[in-house]
């Protein structure tokens, strides 16, 4: 249409195309081949949550390379804050898109911590009662004691994963 009226239209193509991957094909490729492989919830693929870490390992070698140190640009601020800009292509327009749409295609699959229930609590707390009236050695029964203090502190006071385990250990 631009022809018509003499114009050579908008699209301008500036040189030709460096001889490197600038965009992050070839780490888009690699995600994508990766998420094929068996997962743990799901036999048929990998979950997003754990190809996207494949990103930032590649852009943290990267960060670290010679190449990213030979052309570095850095901006300050006033307050003396420095921002190092290095040719990154998972930062690039088509890595951002890409993995957006991956992220959407793919969904996430959250599974949070499921909460004791107390009837369950009280069981717990009663098979330890009658564990530390059966044992024969004090360290066994001090061992129960610890235990049950654990389970009832760390539920009470809402502690989630292994925090409230790591003081059995502690001496």
């Amino acid at each position: 249409m631009c022809k018509l009226v003499g114009l050579d239209g908008p699209f301008v193509q500036i040189g030709d195309l460096p001889d490197y991957d600038y965009c992050g094909y070839e780490v888009a490729i690699s995600i994508l081949l990766y998420s094929r492989k068996p997962g743990r919830y799901d036999k048929n693929y990998t979950q997003y949550d754990t190809i996207r870490h494949f990103r930032s390992t590649y852009s943290n070698y990267l960060q670290a390379s010679p190449h990213a140190n030979f052309q570095t640009l850095s901006m300050g601020d006033f307050n003396g804050n420095y921002s190092r800009l290095v040719p990154d292509e998972c930062e690039s327009l088509f890595f951002k898109r890409f993995m957006e749409g991956l992220k959407k295609r793919m969904g996430q699959d959250w599974r949070p911590n499921i909460d004791l229930s107390i009837s369950l609590i009280v069981k717990l707390l009663q098979k330890a009662e009658l564990e530390m009236e059966n044992t024969d050695t004090p360290q066994d029964a001090h061992l129960w004691t610890v235990s049950t203090n654990n389970v009832t502190i760390s539920y009470v006071v809402s502690l989630r994963g292994p925090e409230g385990l790591c003081w059995i250990y502690m001496g």
